[in-house]
C-alpha cells in the first residue's frame, strides 16, 4: 500500500505539471515510475493521453484510450473511422476518465478541446457531439452554476439525430434537473415526463435511470406543494436503491422520503427515514448535514407539541450544530447560512432573543457573502 501510495504522488505531480501546461516535465515525472505501475493503470493511461493530446500525438492517445473504461457504441466510435475523425471521442473518454479519477475540472477542458475539433470542415458527427454536451451540463449540475448546465442540455437537444433511448433520457433527466435549479419548475416536469416516456419505450434502459427519475418527480412535487404525490415516486426509488445496495443512492433516497413525510407532518415517520439514511453515510458528506439539519426540523417540530420542550432544543440544537459543522468543512455557505436561520428561529421562538440575534446576524454574514460571489 505504500509503495502505491508512492506512485500515486509521481502522478499527482505529472498532473499538476500538465494543468501547468508543463507538459515535457510531466512526461519526465510519469517515465520514472511507468515501469512499476501496471501498463492498464488507468490513471497512467490518462496521463499519458493528455500529455500525447497535448503534443497533437493522436496515434499515441489511441494506443492509451485502450485502458480507459468505455461503452459498446463508444468502441465502435474508437474502431471506426480516420484517425482524425476519432480525435473528438478520444476526448470524450479521456474527460470520463478524468472525472472518475476526480479531475472535474480537466474533464471540461477534454469536452470544450472535442467540441472544438467537431467544428471543424467535415468533422461534425452528432452523436459524438450530443455526448459531450451532456456530459458537459452533468458536470455543470455538480459545480455550477446551472444556467451553463442548462445551456449544454439546449445544445445537446440541437444536436442530438436519433441518438439511443439511454443518451435521450439521460440528456431529459439532466436538462428537468437544470431547469429546477434554474426556477423553471414547469418546464421541468415536462422534461421529466419526456424522459419516463423514453423509459418506459425501451425496457434496456438502466434501473438507475428510473431512479433518478422518480427522485426527480419527487423533488418537483415537493416544490408544487404536493408531498403526497412525491412521495408515491420517492417510495419506489427508495425500493430501487434498495435493490441495488448502493449506500449513497439509498441515502439519497431515504433523504428525499423523509422531506416528503416531513410537509406532510409525519414526523415519526420522517425520523425514522433519517435514521436509517445516516445509518448509509459518514460524516465530512454534504449529505450527512443536510440529514443533520432535516433531524434538527422534525426534532423541532415534534417539540412544538409537547409542553416541556428543553431536550427538544438541546436535541434540536445538537443536530443543527452538526449540520453547521459539516457545511463549514466544506466551505458550503449556502448551507451554513441555512442552518444559522433555523438555530435563530428555534431560539426566537423559545424566548431567547439575545441568543437568537447572534445567529441571525452569522446568516446575513453568510447571506452577503453568497451575493457578493
Amino acid at each position: 500500500m505504500a509503495q502505491d501510495d508512492g506512485y500515486r504522488a509521481y502522478l499527482r505531480t505529472a498532473h499538476q505539471f500538465l494543468a501547468l501546461g508543463q507538459v515535457r516535465e510531466a512526461e519526465r515525472v510519469i517515465l520514472q515510475v511507468a515501469d512499476q505501475i501496471p501498463m492498464q493503470d488507468e490513471e497512467l493511461c490518462y496521463l499519458r493521453a493528455w500529455c500525447a493530446s497535448q503534443q497533437n500525438n493522436w496515434e499515441e492517445v489511441a494506443q492509451y484510450i485502450h485502458g480507459f473504461s468505455a461503452s459498446d457504441e463508444e468502441r465502435t466510435w474508437l474502431a471506426e473511422g480516420s484517425l482524425r475523425r476519432r480525435r473528438p471521442v478520444f476526448l470524450l473518454n479521456m474527460g470520463q476518465s478524468a472525472s472518475t479519477l476526480g479531475y472535474v475540472r480537466e474533464s471540461l477542458g477534454h469536452y470544450q478541446h472535442g467540441l472544438h475539433l467537431l467544428d471543424e470542415r467535415r468533422m461534425n458527427i452528432p452523436e459524438v457531439r450530443t455526448r459531450l454536451h451532456v456530459l458537459q451540463g452533468d458536470i455543470f449540475l455538480q459545480i455550477g452554476p446551472p444556467s451553463e448546465a442548462l445551456d449544454q442540455y439546449e445544445a445537446a437537444l440541437q444536436a442530438c439525430d436519433g441518438d439511443s433511448p439511454a443518451l435521450l433520457v439521460r440528456l431529459y433527466s439532466g436538462l428537468a434537473e437544470a431547469q429546477s435549479q434554474c426556477g423553471q419548475n414547469e418546464e421541468a416536469l415536462v422534461s421529466v415526463q419526456q424522459a419516463w416516456e423514453l423509459l418506459e419505450g425501451d425496457a434496456g434502459i438502466a434501473e438507475s435511470s428510473k431512479e433518478r427519475l422518480c427522485l426527480l418527480f419527487g423533488a418537483l412535487y415537493l416544490k408544487s406543494g404536493d408531498p403526497a404525490r412525491a412521495l408515491s415516486y420517492v417510495e419506489e426509488a427508495v425500493r430501487l436503491a434498495e435493490d441495488a445496495q448502493d449506500s449513497q443512492r439509498l441515502a439519497a433516497a431515504l433523504l428525499m422520503r423523509a422531506e416528503a413525510q416531513y410537509a406532510q407532518h409525519m414526523c415519526a415517520e420522517a425520523r425514522c427515514s433519517c435514521e436509517t439514511a445516516l445509518r448509509q453515510t459518514s460524516k465530512g458528506q454534504r449529505i450527512y448535514g443536510q440529514l443533520a439539519l432535516l433531524c434538527g426540523k422534525i426534532i423541532e417540530a415534534n417539540g412544538c407539541q409537547t409542553p416541556d420542550t428543553s431536550i427538544n432544543i438541546d436535541e434540536a440544537m445538537h443536530w443543527y450544530e452538526e449540520a453547521q459543522t459539516t457545511f463549514a468543512e466544506l466551505d458550503d455557505v449556502a448551507g451554513v447560512a441555512a442552518v444559522s436561520i433555523e438555530q435563530a428561529r428555534l431560539l426566537e421562538s423559545r424566548g431567547k432573543p439575545a441568543q437568537a440575534l447572534e445567529f441571525w446576524k452569522k446568516a446575513y454574514q453568510r447571506a452577503g457573502t453568497l451575493k457578493r460571489e
